[in-house]
């Protein structure tokens, strides 16, 4: 079976979830028979696509431009050109675009397959410029597919919710995570930390975890909240940190996986206060290395952190509040949250991921 990645999420976006997931898919595609995968990105700008060049994954074709570059329109043009000419006269069973743009022209094969990721757009469009052509481009996209996998349920509920894709042509293939895998770069604060992880805005609800430690005495007076990723506090943020009082207490950092599974490590818990997520990577990756995680219980979250971690309902700070008290106070809870998490992160791998999805490639052929 031959499978074709085209280049999109690789000239868009340096690293996150998508060029990730379709980067973990070709690493395993290595040692999986029956597939023949070839990812066509004639010039990528992403740091995940860049660590399987130097790995020298076999399939790959295309080149790390400077690091003087950067997603552009121009950028763009120019790997659909390259990958025009690269796919000129060939043809392949499955075409797997890895963002949901039709390209034209586009690649010839006997069944297309799409994966969706969340329905964030569509969900909360005020978080959007008003011209984001993403939402017309996904609908579009699903349903030309023959084929639609989604990375958990809650997204394939609020895809059938909100567009009219077939369900009979869908299927859910979670994610997985390979951090076991990077050994772990020093991370030291001097006061013990809540890790929160990704972007802040909107439905990540990292006011809610602000609040909760400014207001709880035991919690200010004894612990910080260190932020990784996610960029610096925007001006509306550091008011915020003003208003609270909290502008030496909170941390923002940022760095290569390495120093994330450090400030996983080290952290009391990562806090995932999240009202809505596609799948919910961070907090399987704290599961799988021993950190405790606290998230809510609403959209694709207890499907990964079931009884994992400690699940919370959705904008409740006393709540939050609570559970974070006792993470702290409560070493025997922690340690067996520690545990629960582990053995529940046990049942994601990027293996069993690649192996459901050569199922549902071989059951779209059929």
């Amino acid at each position: 079976m031959r499978v074709l990645y085209d280049y999109q999420a690789f000239g868009a976006q340096r690293a996150g979830g998508v060029s990730r997931y379709f980067v973990e898919l070709m690493q395993e595609w290595e040692s999986v028979s029956g597939i023949e995968a070839e990812l066509i990105a004639p010039l990528s700008v992403n740091t995940h696509l860049k660590e399987a060049y130097a790995r020298e994954v076999r399939t790959l074709q295309g080149i790390h431009v400077p690091a003087g570059w950067g997603p552009s329109s121009v950028l763009s043009l120019m790997n659909r050109a390259f990958f025009s000419v690269n796919t000129l006269g060939q043809a392949w069973d499955i075409y797997h675009p890895t963002y949901y743009n039709c390209l034209w022209p586009s690649p010839r094969a006997r069944r297309k397959v799409v994966t969706v990721f969340d329905m964030t757009h569509e969900l909360f469009p005020s978080l959007f410029h008003k011209t984001d052509p993403t939402i017309q481009r996904k609908r579009t996209m699903v349903e030309s597919a023959d084929g639609v996998i989604c990375i958990s349920d809650s997204t394939r509920r609020d895809l059938l919710a909100l567009t009219e894709v077939s369900p009979s042509k869908t299927t859910i293939i979670p994610l997985a995570t390979r951090i076991l895998q990077i050994p772990p770069a020093p991370f030291r604060f001097r006061r013990p930390y809540w890790l929160f992880v990704g972007a802040r805005g909107g439905y990540k609800d990292f006011s809610v975890l602000l609040e909760a430690v400014a207001t709880t005495p035991e919690l200010r007076n004894e612990t910080d909240i260190v932020c990784f990723g996610g960029g610096s506090f925007s001006p509306a943020e550091q008011r915020n940190l003003v208003r609270f009082g909290m502008r030496d207490r909170v941390h923002q950092v940022a760095g290569q996986d390495a120093l994330l599974r450090g400030a996983y490590e080290n952290a009391i818990a990562l806090v995932y206060p999240s009202r809505h997520e596609g799948f919910g990577l961070p907090p399987l990756e704290a599961m799988t290395v021993g950190c405790p995680t606290i998230t809510v219980n609403g959209s694709s979250l207890p499907e990964v952190v079931g009884d994992g971690g400690v699940q919370i309902p959705v904008g409740d700070i006393g709540a939050l509040i609570v559970a974070m008290e006792r993470l702290l106070c409560d070493s025997r809870h922690r340690w067996a949250v520690q545990e629960a998490g582990r053995t529940r992160a046990r049942r994601f791998s990027w293996a069993e991921t690649a192996l459901q999805t050569q199922a549902f490639y071989q059951k779209v052929l059929a």
